[in-house]
């Protein structure tokens, strides 16, 4: 689900910001960059980077995430609705990221599930 989502999203994130002038995207785009630059050989089957992806895909979260925070915050140069729609895809992001690797969405639906089976067979 994240990579499909991302994948597909991330286009639309640098267009906007692009566009909209938003002037801190660059140390996203190098992470990345970076993180693709472990990611092709990994999944090519070359070696495994498994590792390093888990800890750049969660950096590469936190510089956007903090990033785009921060300049709406600071009021960075660049198109207010450029930022927001950053921000909220990075939100989407974590999301799929913390599902992927850590199942908080499948465990939190679950959690969802079984109390409200007991509350009905109260």
């Amino acid at each position: 689900m994240h990579f499909r989502w991302h994948h597909q999203t991330t286009p639309s994130v640098v267009l906007a910001s692009l566009i909209g002038d938003v002037s801190y995207e660059w140390p996203t785009i190098v992470s990345n960059s970076l993180l693709h630059t472990f990611m092709y050989p990994h999944f090519a089957g070359v070696w495994n980077a498994y590792p390093i992806l888990i800890v750049l895909g969660a950096w590469q979260l936190i510089v956007g995430l903090s990033l785009s925070i921060y300049g709406i915050i600071v009021g960075c140069d660049g198109s207010f609705n450029a930022k927001l729609w950053g921000l909220l895809m990075y939100i989407t992001y974590t999301i799929g990221y913390l599902n992927e690797h850590f199942h908080l969405v499948d465990r939190l639906r679950d959690f969802i599930s079984t109390s409200r089976h007991d509350s009905k067979t109260l």
